[in-house]
C-alpha cells in the first residue's frame, strides 16, 4: 500500500483498516432449559452443548470485540503459524446449571427460602504462543518500518484444554414483614450464601 509522509516530513507506512472474509470465527451452540414448581419447591435447569472455532479469537474479557492484523506487513506472517485454525479461548462444550430453591409459608415469625446451584463446565482451551522476529528471514521490501516481532503458535491453536470444574452454591434467605400502616408492605431479610462449598 506504500507510504504517506505528513507536513513535519515524517513517513509513514500506509495501513488501510478493511472488514474481510480472510479470517474465520464460527459459532454453533444448542441450549435446553427447563423447570417445575410444585408448592414451596423451585428446580431448574439448563444445558449448552456448543462450540467456537475458526482462525481469530475476535473478543476478550478486557475490551470485547478485537481487530485482527494480518493484511498489515502480509510478507511477515504466514497464517499458518500466525493464526491457524482451531477451537477458539472462547470454546467452552458443555456448561450446565442446576438449581432449587424451596420457600417454606410464611407466618407471624416470617418465612425462610433456602437455595442451591450446581455448576457443571467443561475445561478451556489454550495455546503456546509466542512472538518471532520473522523480518530476520526475509529482505523487506521497502516498508518505512516493518513489525519487530509477530505472534507465533508454537502448539495448534487448540493444543491444551484446561480441567473440567464443578461448583456447588448455596443460600439461606430469611424474609420477616413489618407491620406498615396504610396498605403498604416492608420487609426485612437477612442473606447468607456459601459459594464455592
Amino acid at each position: 500500500t506504500g507510504q504517506v509522509t505528513n507536513q513535519l516530513g515524517q513517513t509513514f507506512d500506509v495501513r488501510v483498516i478493511e472488514n474481510t472474509n480472510a479470517r474465520e470465527r464460527r459459532y454453533a451452540g444448542l441450549n435446553i432449559a427447563g423447570s417445575w414448581r410444585g408448592g414451596g419447591l423451585f428446580v431448574g435447569g439448563g444445558y449448552t452443548l456448543s462450540r467456537a472455532w475458526g482462525s481469530v479469537d475476535g473478543e476478550n474479557v478486557a475490551s470485547g470485540p478485537t481487530t485482527v492484523g494480518p493484511l498489515f506487513y502480509p510478507e511477515f506472517i504466514e497464517q499458518a503459524w500466525n493464526e491457524p485454525e482451531g477451537d477458539l479461548a472462547t470454546d467452552q462444550r458443555h456448561k450446565a446449571r442446576l438449581f432449587a430453591t424451596y420457600t417454606t409459608t410464611s407466618n407471624r415469625w416470617g418465612g425462610v427460602t433456602l437455595g442451591v446451584i450446581q455448576a457443571l463446565s467443561s475445561g478451556l482451551t489454550y495455546n503456546a504462543i509466542g512472538t518471532v522476529n520473522s523480518g530476520r528471514y526475509l529482505t523487506n521490501p521497502g516498508y518505512r518500518q516493518p513489525p519487530a516481532t509477530v505472534n507465533y503458535y508454537f502448539s495448534d491453536r487448540d493444543g491444551f484444554r484446561t480441567a473440567a470444574w464443578y461448583s456447588t452454591d448455596v443460600a439461606a434467605t430469611y424474609t420477616y414483614r413489618l407491620p406498615v400502616s396504610g396498605g403498604r408492605q416492608a420487609d426485612l431479610f437477612v442473606k447468607g450464601e456459601v459459594l464455592n462449598l
